[in-house]
């Protein structure tokens, strides 16, 4: 693990701009690579609000939802 996903782990997610997060961030809540995280969006699994200049931003209780539905059940 990188010294940056290590930090996103640290530091509480609440205390992210206007409650968003960045793609890479978003990525390492997930525990899934950049690629992954597009691949998610292209199958409408995820859907990121954009930023007037396009980028992505994700909402914690949006990861959080998906994470409960997907998750596997015993």
């Amino acid at each position: 693990m990188n010294e940056y996903a290590a930090e996103l782990r640290l530091r509480p997610y609440t205390e992210t701009v206007d409650g968003l997060l960045t793609a890479r961030e978003a990525a390492a809540f997930l525990h899934v690579s950049l690629n992954t995280l597009w691949r998610m969006e292209r199958r409408n699994l995820i859907s990121p609000y954009r930023t007037p200049g396009g980028h992505r931003r994700y909402s914690v209780d949006m990861l959080r939802m998906y994470l409960e539905r997907t998750r596997v059940r015993s």
